[in-house]
């Protein structure tokens, strides 16, 4: 496995006496399997301070998957583009996305994640042929971080999926996520973190549903 990865930019908070290029990001990276696929990704964004309760984050993704060598695994060429833009306000914000994937094939990824915005913790929205959009919602004022609490909600909707080989449309799909954490910001629990999230997954016309509730907990031990 080959990883060629090249940034320019590096993100940090911004404010508008700042120029252009420090408020601006951009990353790609190609990713090559030997006799599998090849996939390359491309991401952008731009962040900016309205005002000293205000901001917001503007940005894009593109992926290109398509096999290579032998394509042990079959052949296939396909896509997946994403928007995001984000809005910050007194500790809330608002993130709307959308994202469309072609219809060669699904996106594939065997040995990672995916850098993808509408990746959720049930689905990926990436589907051949899928189009999703997503709403995320967050509110953690100061008071719930000296508490250690911080809070996300996201729920995204996907339509016109298919199996790209047999040629079969696919049911509609909408996933809810909520997800809670705790880090005690000082004391003997310092270092604790302790996440809690839940998921719902609906998909239409047959009405099948499924729930997964997870609690993960970690805790950073100095060692020096």
């Amino acid at each position: 496995m080959i990883c060629l990865s090249a940034c320019a930019g590096q993100y940090r908070p911004v404010n508008t006496e700042l120029p252009l290029a420090e408020n601006f990001t951009l990353g790609a990276i190609n990713l090559y399997g030997w006799d599998t696929f090849n996939t390359f990704f491309a991401g952008t964004s731009y962040s900016n301070q309205i005002d000293t309760n205000t901001d917001f984050r503007l940005s894009g993704q593109y992926s290109h998957q398509r096999s290579v060598g032998d394509e042990l695994i079959g052949e296939f060429n396909t896509w997946v583009a994403a928007a995001q833009a984000a809005l910050g306000w007194r500790g809330g914000i608002v993130r709307l996305a959308g994202s469309r994937t072609g219809d060669g094939a699904f996106i594939r990824a065997p040995w990672d994640g995916k850098p993808s915005c509408l990746s959720l913790q049930r689905s990926d929205f990436d589907s051949a042929g899928e189009r999703a959009v997503m709403l995320g919602l967050s509110y953690n004022t100061e008071y719930f971080s000296a508490l250690g609490l911080s809070s996300f909600l996201n729920i995204a909707h996907g339509w016109d999926r298919r199996l790209a080989f047999e040629g079969t449309d696919l049911p509609d799909r909408t996933e809810y996520n909520l997800t809670v954490d705790y880090k005690p910001p000082d004391g003997p629990l310092r270092g604790l973190w302790i996440r809690l999230r839940w998921a719902h997954l609906d998909i239409d016309g047959d009405g099948a549903t499924s729930r997964d509730i997870r609690l993960i907990i970690n805790y950073q031990l100095s060692l020096l």
